[in-house]
């Protein structure tokens, strides 16, 4: 009778051991000498190193809030290294930061729909300043629409809130004037007809 064959069994890894896999690249001479030196300098071997640097870079990614904000940091640093001293340099200064504006510019993500909505009715609203002969109450009616606008809708840009604060202004100044005109000739008015009851009264 055969005997029952035994066969061997492959332990099973720990689930939480990290599993390695091969990755190949090709270094430049020099950056390979550094990075052996540095391996024997720290204990390890040349791909522990190389991948304990990575590691590190991926955990200042996520700590300075992600890849894209690190390269945008980046960007900037770059901006201000073209100008040493900037910081203590009045003129510098304000050449990196329009720089840096310019970037994030670029970056500035597209405004919501309903707020894209919003800015193209205030235009609206506003275009009818360009009528020279708009009554009182749409006068009004416009000053404090500049004035709600740049004190409350707060997710507009802010270029668009002063713009549309400033035609605010110029429906307020005309209301003004109107108001004054209307208010002038209602005078005159009174005058003139106090004026003729005084002079039939004489006469009689």
């Amino acid at each position: 009778m055969a005997e029952p064959s035994h066969r061997i069994r492959r332990q099973r890894k720990p689930q939480n051991e990290v599993r390695h896999t091969t990755f190949g690249t090709r270094l430049r001479a020099e950056m390979q000498d550094y990075l052996v030196a540095q391996a024997t300098s720290n204990g390890r071997s040349l791909g522990e190193e190389i991948e304990d640097r990575l590691e590190t870079s991926r955990g200042a990614d996520i700590a300075w809030g992600g890849p894209r904000v690190v390269a945008l940091l980046r960007t900037l640093a770059a901006i201000a290294a073209e100008h040493r001293g900037w910081l203590d340099d009045h003129a510098a200064f304000n050449l990196v930061r329009d720089k840096w504006l310019e970037a994030l510019k670029e970056l500035e993500p597209p405004l919501p729909v309903d707020v894209e909505r919003r800015i193209a009715k205030y235009r609206t609203d506003f275009d009818k300043l360009e009528d020279q002969n708009l009554p009182l109450a749409t006068l009004d009616h416009l000053a404090r629409l500049g004035q709600s606008i740049a004190s409350q809708d707060h997710q507009l840009p802010q270029e668009m809130c002063t713009e549309f604060a400033l035609k605010g202004l110029e429906a307020a100044a005309r209301a003004r004037v109107l108001a004054a005109r209307a208010g002038s000739s209602r005078h005159l008015g009174q005058a003139l007809s106090l004026s003729k009851k005084q002079r039939q009264q004489g006469g009689g």
